[in-house]
């Protein structure tokens, strides 16, 4: 069983030319014997953590690595044309990045590509209403949403009557967050509380 422990991080950033050689001064003067060499594989790649092993290593220094850190960013934004190439698999190419985009992880969309989506399944595509709803729901667990919680919910009641999208993520983040909403649609209204 590991005990419980804390330690302090103490923060020194330089920058500058020759800020990378004065390493081993910076080190010594906090105190430090046994170093920790974080980074990722990218910049071992390109010879920059070879650079910092030898500086730790001319200083003799003890040290550990760990350079297994994601680069960033690991989340890719995509709008509504990766969408819909997901959705519909329409164009070779196209669609399968967009399988690949969507399958890393990595993808995040907004509500408001959620409604352009909609939209363009409705009006471009024709898709009837009630598969858009859940096509859209069963989206949200492959692509990351933000507000996730509102899409989902704006995709059931999208499949249930005759509001646009837009005003479905109204009612969805009223019903969500109980935050009332004014209105002058009496569809929504009617939905909202």
């Amino acid at each position: 069983m590991i005990k419980d422990f804390g330690f302090i991080i103490p923060q020194n950033c330089q920058f500058g030319m020759g800020a990378l050689k004065k390493l081993p001064d910076f080190l010594k003067a906090a105190g430090s014997d046994n170093v920790m060499l974080i980074s990722d594989r990218g910049l071992e790649a390109i010879g920059v953590v070879d650079k910092v092993r030898e500086i730790i290593k001319g200083a003799n220094l003890k040290y550990s690595e760990y350079l297994d850190v994601l680069p960033n960013p690991t989340t890719t934004i995509v709008d509504e044309t990766v969408l819909l190439r997901y959705l519909l698999d329409d164009e070779p190419r196209p669609s399968a990045k967009a399988r690949r985009l969507v399958a890393s992880g990595c993808a995040q969309a907004y509500p408001e590509t959620a409604a352009r989506t909609v939209q363009l399944l409705e009006e471009d595509y024709h898709v009837p209403r009630s598969l858009i709803g859940t096509v859209m729901e069963l989206l949200a667990d492959d692509v990351s949403f933000q507000d996730g919680a509102t899409v989902r919910l704006a995709a059931r009641l999208y499949a249930g009557n005759r509001l646009p999208f837009a005003s479905c993520l109204t009612a969805a983040r009223n019903v969500l967050t109980g935050y009332p909403v004014e209105t002058f649609n009496k569809q929504l209204s009617n939905i909202a509380r």
